[in-house]
């Protein structure tokens, strides 16, 4: 096992100290061993695992609902179609997440450009009529 320090430094907000940051070094195992001595057992890291896995399905299902959006002007009962829409990617998303598929994946842009185009998908299976200010707003994501 080895030491690193993370790119992005430990950042909070104290109520009356103001702006704490500073850089840490964390733990990351070089093989298979250091993860089973580091959590304590096969089992352990088997568990370690699956609760990671399942945060980070969860997360990628939250930011698909979180950064959805919805056309100017969508009519008000419009609204639970597209809720139940967002369930469903977001289950799909949930149960297609791996941490093989996202290796290598990194950066704002990539979140960005997969909401603008679930977005757009969305809009295009809507069926309402597209204007230059949705797609204005759907470029916008993308940046």
């Amino acid at each position: 096992m080895k030491y690193v320090t993370p790119e992005k430094p430990v950042a909070t907000k104290h109520d009356g100290l103001g702006k704490i940051s500073f850089s840490v070094e964390v733990v990351e195992p070089e093989n298979l061993q250091d993860c089973i001595k580091l959590c304590g057992s096969e089992e352990r890291l088997v568990a370690f695992m699956a609760g990671q896995i399942a945060t980070n399905a969860k997360v990628a299902a939250r930011a698909y609902a979180r950064n959805y959006v919805v056309a100017p002007g969508t009519p008000a009962e419009a609204i639970p179609g597209i809720i139940a829409g967002i369930e469903k990617r977001g289950q799909e998303l949930a149960r297609e997440y791996t941490p093989a598929a996202t290796t290598g994946r990194t950066g704002s842009g990539i979140k960005a450009k997969a909401a603008t185009h679930d977005a757009l998908v969305a809009l295009l299976e809507s069926g309402e009529p597209i204007t230059e200010e949705m797609l204005a707003a759907l470029v916008n994501i993308a940046k």
